[in-house]
C-alpha cells in the first residue's frame, strides 16, 4: 500500500514522504480513508523541518476550514501568506479568494483580494505546461503523455470547481482528485485563467471600471473558463461597458452552456425568446435551451424558466407545437415557484377559454387576484378590464375597474389613462363622480 510506504519514509524525515502521506489522508485516495489529524501532523512536519510551501498552503486551508484542526483565521493568514511569499501560486490565490469572498472569519477587503490576484498575474507563467514538475521541483518531471488526453477533457471541470470558493474536499467530491493533481504539480494555468476572472468580478461589483472586466474575462478564455465565457455574455445583454449586442451576448452564453454552465443556458433561452439586439428570435432554440436547463437544474432553475416556456407552448413554433395543457402545466409550476406574472398569465387563459371549455369569469378573478398577491402589478390591467366587461355589474362594477386601472396606470401602464376617461366618463353620465 503506497501510503504505508510514504508514512514510512516521512517518519526518516523525508519531505516528499511527508508531503504524500499528507495529501493521501486529506483527501482519502484509493484506499485511504480521509483523516484530517492525521493529515495536519504531515503537513506540520513538512512545513517545520523544511519550510516548505505545500505544506504550509495546505495547513493554512486546514485553518481555514477548522478540519482536523480548530478554525483559525489569524494562523490561516499566516501560514498562508508564507506559502504565497515562497512562490506557491496556489496560496496567492487563496488569499485573493479569502479577502475577496470576506469567509472563515477573514474580512473582505476589496484592496487585499485584487492585490493577491494581481500576484498571481505577476508570478513567471511562461511555463511550458509539458515540463511541470511534481511539488515544482525540477528533479522530478511530470510525463504527460499518457495522461494528457484525460487531462485535458478535465478543462471545463477544472475551470469550474476552481472558480468556487476552495477548500479542502469532502470524501466522496469527484473534483478533489482534479484540486489535487493542481496542487502537486503546481500548474499555474487555472489559477492565471480564475484570477483574470475574480479581478473581472471585483469590478463589476464594485463598478469601478468595467473595461477592466472586459479586458480581464477575454483574457481568460485563453485558458478554459466558462464563468468568463456568462459574464462576457452579460455584459453583452445588458450592455455594461459595451453596446447592448445580443448575438454577442448568445454566442458567449453558447460557449458557456458548451461547457455545462447551467446559468447559461437559461440566459441563451432568453435571448432567442426574446429576439432583438442583432439576434433573430428563435422559440425552437430558446425552448430547448430551457429544457437542458431544467434538466441540469431539476428545482432549482431561475423564477422565470417555466414562465417562458409555456408563453412558448401557447404561441407555438416550427417544432414546438401550440399546447395549452402544456401551457397552463407551465403557467402553474412558474406560479408555484412564486413569479406572479404566471397566475397573470392563467386568469387571462380563464378569461378567454383558452384550452378550457368556456370562459370561466370566476376563475379568471381567482388567478389575477394571486397574481396580485405576490406583487405582480400589471394584474391590475386584466382586473380592470375583467370588471369593465361587467364582472361586476353597474356603477359598482365600473368603480371597481377605475380603481384598478388608476392603480395600473400609477404604476406604468400609459394605456390605462385612456380607460380611465372613458370609464370616468360613463359614471358621470350616471351622476356619479369618482374623484
Amino acid at each position: 500500500m503506497a501510503l504505508s510506504h510514504f508514512e514510512e519514509s516521512a517518519q526518516t524525515g523525508n519531505e516528499y514522504g511527508q508531503l504524500f502521506a499528507g495529501l493521501l489522508h486529506a483527501v482519502g485516495f484509493g484506499d485511504t480513508e480521509q483523516n484530517r489529524v492525521k493529515s495536519f501532523t504531515y503537513f506540520q512536519q513538512a512545513a517545520t523541518q523544511w519550510k516548505n510551501p505545500i505544506a504550509l498552503y495546505a495547513m493554512g486551508m486546514q485553518y481555514l476550514t477548522g478540519r482536523g484542526v480548530p478554525n483559525d483565521p489569524q494562523l490561516a493568514l499566516n501560514t498562508l501568506t508564507l506559502a504565497a511569499e515562497s512562490g506557491w501560486t496556489e496560496a496567492k490565490l487563496q488569499l485573493g479568494h479569502e479577502y475577496h469572498h470576506g469567509r472563515h472569519g477573514i474580512p473582505a477587503d476589496t484592496a487585499l483580494s485584487l492585490y493577491w490576484y494581481m500576484r498571481v498575474i505577476d508570478q513567471n507563467h511562461t511555463c511550458n505546461r509539458n515540463s511541470l514538475f511534481l511539488f515544482g521541483n525540477i528533479d522530478i518531471r511530470i510525463d504527460f503523455e499518457l495522461h494528457e488526453d484525460t487531462i485535458q477533457l478535465a478543462q471545463p471541470i477544472r475551470s469550474m470547481y476552481r472558480e468556487s470558493p476552495l477548500h479542502l474536499h469532502d470524501e466522496f467530491d469527484p473534483s478533489s482528485y482534479l484540486y489535487y493533481w493542481d496542487t502537486m504539480c503546481n500548474d499555474p494555468s487555472v489559477a492565471l485563467t480564475q484570477s483574470h476572472v475574480n479581478i473581472g468580478l471585483v469590478n463589476l461589483a464594485t463598478g469601478t471600471d468595467l473595461h477592466i472586466c472586459l479586458e480581464n474575462w477575454k483574457f481568460a478564455l485563453k485558458g478554459v473558463s466558462p464563468i468568463a465565457s456568462y459574464y462576457l455574455g452579460v455584459l453583452y445583454k445588458r450592455g455594461l461597458g459595451v453596446p447592448i449586442d445580443y448575438l454577442a451576448a448568445a454566442r458567449f452564453f453558447k460557449q458557456a452552456s458548451d461547457w455545462n454552465y447551467d446559468l447559461a443556458l437559461y440566459e441563451l433561452g432568453y435571448l432567442y425568446h426574446k429576439g432583438g439586439h442583432g439576434l433573430g428570435s428563435d422559440n425552437d432554440k430558446a425552448f430547448q435551451a430551457f429544457v437542458e436547463y431544467v434538466q441540469l437544474k431539476k428545482d432549482q432553475v431561475n423564477i422565470k424558466t417555466y414562465y417562458y416556456m409555456a408563453c412558448i407552448c401557447e404561441d407555438g413554433s416550427a417544432r414546438v407545437p401550440r399546447d395549452y395543457k402544456k401551457t397552463l402545466l407551465f403557467y402553474k409550476k412558474a406560479y408555484k415557484m412564486g413569479y406572479g406574472g404566471a397566475a397573470d398569465a392563467i386568469g387571462r387563459m380563464y378569461k378567454f377559454g383558452l384550452g378550457m371549455p368556456a370562459p370561466n369569469m370566476d376563475k379568471a378573478h381567482e388567478w389575477y387576484s394571486k397574481a396580485l398577491a405576490l406583487g405582480f402589478e400589471e394584474a391590475h390591467q386584466g382586473l380592470g378590464q375583467l370588471y369593465l366587461d361587467g364582472y361586476v355589474k353597474g356603477p359598482d362594477g365600473l368603480q371597481l375597474a377605475l380603481k384598478h386601472f388608476m392603480t395600473a396606470f400609477e404604476t406604468g401602464y400609459e394605456p390605462a389613462g385612456a380607460m380611465i376617461q372613458y370609464i370616468n366618463d360613463r359614471l358621470q353620465t350616471q351622476g356619479i363622480n369618482f374623484y
